[in-house]
């Protein structure tokens, strides 16, 4: 691997974004099998968590396809999450990124969309 690439142990971004879904993901389905309610703190953590995973998933994408825009690109993104988030497929990669928004609008709603699944399973 070149000296000052940004690709961690060689996986792409998106592979990264899914591995930390997935934990976010078994985190909160974890307290619903556990049968407790949602401390605040398991709130802002989850939810912290997923938005810079996906902040980090847009810089290292911006680095990976053709360099970030702007020396601020990381902050933008923080500030406008997570529109940014949705549009930056579009502004970087045209209309092929339209292909690559419905995956990542999946992959904000997955963990609490595994979460009402198995409270569906275990409590309906």
């Amino acid at each position: 691997m070149a000296r000052g690439s940004n690709r961690a142990f060689g996986v792409r971004p998106l592979v990264w974004l899914v591995v930390f879904v997935v934990l976010v993901a078994a985190f909160d389905v974890a307290y619903v099998i556990a049968g407790r309610a949602y401390s605040g703190a398991a709130v802002v953590l989850s939810s912290l968590v997923l938005a810079f995973a996906f902040i980090c998933w847009a810089v290292a994408d911006a680095r990976r396809m053709r360099g970030l825009p702007c020396y601020d690109f990381g902050f933008f993104l923080t500030v406008l999450y997570p529109v940014s988030v949705l549009i930056y497929p579009f502004w970087s990669r045209g209309l092929r990124g339209l292909m690559l928004m419905p995956v990542l609008i999946i992959l904000m709603l997955a963990p609490s969309l595994c979460v009402l699944l198995v409270w569906r399973l275990l409590y309906a």
